[in-house]
């Protein structure tokens, strides 16, 4: 079996972190118009720190101010499929794990 997944690498549950690190080159790439939703939903199901939830945080506002509302859109839509729900107050972005 060993030998089997050295050739196909079909034992090992890594899709996760491949997929997130695809999606964060599309990102850095300007590509993000290209990202499909499976994506999304795959690469944003593991729960995230509450380091990288603030990092995405700050992500989701720069798109906005930049007003790029498609990437906006598509950072909260990780976040909400990682388990976090965002809520935008008077006093700013506020979030909380489901």
């Amino acid at each position: 079996m060993e030998k089997f997944d050295e050739i196909f690498a079909v034992l090992k549950d890594d899709d996760q972190p491949k997929m997130r690190s695809t999606l964060d080159w599309a990102r850095t790439e300007g590509r993000e118009k290209e990202i499909s939703p499976e994506l999304m939903g795959i690469a944003g199901s593991a729960r995230l720190s509450d380091e990288e939830v603030n990092r995405k945080l700050a992500e989701m506002e720069a798109a906005r101010k930049a007003r790029n509302f498609q990437l906006s859109d598509a950072i909260r839509a990780e976040i909400l499929t990682a388990g976090i729900i965002v809520e935008n107050t008077k006093d700013g972005v506020r979030w909380r794990k489901k």
